[in-house]
């Protein structure tokens, strides 16, 4: 990624170039989308020394799909059970692990964006994204140095890509290739609950059955189209949301001289 050169030329001067607001957008689009990289993956499970979290992120990462596996090789009754059965372990085990192993391997990055320290009490909801702004704005002022006017034209331009836009959701399911598609996948799912059904032995086991397949499927039609409505906005809106805390941090005095210290001052 090449250095910025437009720090001489800000918005409104002749020497500004019209594109210069798009280009800059996709540099920092790039650094926004790259700047974690295998960062926490590598603190987590392969960190310089290994420690008993480390071990127990690894137990419980491997050994419950594992079991679950076996489980359904060896035709366990309740094995559509398992996604369940993952989802709790992941929520409750693993997830509460991941945080341990991450603020013992990023005690400078804690500190820093005022998670851990002295007089500190950042929300947990914003824990990751803290973490994620600094690593981003380390990235863009290591590279980019772009002033708090050409950030504010970015913001600008996101605004403006998205203004009036039409929604996409409806026009999908439109479609008769995605319609033919989910209409392959009911007609599967159904026929597999029929099969399911019929072949339990108790009266029990069939509703239980029928219950546990039906809100699996409620749940995961609700996140596709969900993830098909949303996902674009999602990230257009964690974008912005970086970009705007970055503005928002930056001297109006010193424009040429930001500084990812100051970042978390006001983002919270």
């Amino acid at each position: 990624m090449n250095e910025n050169t437009h720090d001489e030329n800000p918005v409104g001067s002749p020497g500004y170039h019209a594109l210069d607001a798009v280009r800059l957008h996709g540099r920092l689009y790039h650094a926004y989308q790259n700047c974690v990289g295998f960062r926490t993956l590598k603190v987590a499970f392969v960190p310089p020394v290994l420690h008993w979290y480390n071990y127990l992120l690894w137990i419980t990462t491997v050994v419950p799909p594992f079991i679950l596996f076996t489980l359904l090789y060896l035709d366990w009754r309740f094995a559509w059970l398992n996604p369940f059965i993952q989802g709790v372990v992941m929520y409750v085990c693993v997830r509460p692990i991941v945080n341990k192993c991450l603020r013992m391997g990023l005690p400078e990055d804690y500190r820093s964006v005022g998670i851990t320290g002295s007089g500190t009490s950042q929300p947990s909801y914003l824990h990751s994204s803290l973490l994620r702004l600094k690593w981003f704005q380390d990235k863009i002022f290591a590279t980019e140095k772009p002033t708090k006017a050409q950030i504010e034209s970015c913001i600008s331009f996101i605004e403006l890509v998205e203004k009036d836009l039409p929604t996409t959701g409806v026009a999908y399911f439109r479609h008769p290739i995605a319609l033919l598609l989910l209409g392959i996948v009911v007609y599967l799912v159904n026929a597999k609950v029929g099969s399911m059904i019929t072949l339990a032995i108790v009266s029990f086991e069939r509703l239980s059955i029928l219950i546990g397949i039906s809100v699996a499927w409620i749940f995961g039609m609700g996140w596709l189209v969900f993830s098909l409505k949303h996902a674009r906005a999602e990230t257009r809106w964690i974008f912005l949301r970086y970009l705007r805390w970055t503005a928002l941090s930056m001297s109006m005095e010193d424009e040429s001289k930001p500084s990812s210290a100051t970042l978390i001052s006001v983002a919270a």
